[in-house]
């Protein structure tokens, strides 16, 4: 019976939401199904992430969302020098 108030009483914690890192940035959002989408994101909520794409606005819905890769800010990388 201890270990069960025990249980009770901890706190839950719920988990981090990180879609204020993806507001008003573009991105490319690859789906379960394999599908990339790309887009400028202006909205988020619990279970959708609102994309504006050059030719329509898209409600994606967020367990069929693999990953998200914010496009803006990308560092391309120096070219290499190279040995003679």
């Amino acid at each position: 019976m201890e270990k069960k108030e025990r249980v009770s009483n901890m706190k839950r914690v719920k988990p981090e939401d990180l879609d204020w890192e993806l507001l008003n940035k573009e991105v490319e959002v690859v789906l379960k199904s394999g599908e990339v989408l790309r887009g400028r994101v202006v909205s988020t909520s619990s279970y959708w992430l609102k994309i504006e794409s050059s030719n329509a606005t898209l409600h994606i819905n967020k367990p069929f969302i693999v990953y998200v890769r914010v496009l803006e800010g990308r560092v391309e990388r120096p070219p290499q020098a190279t040995h003679r």
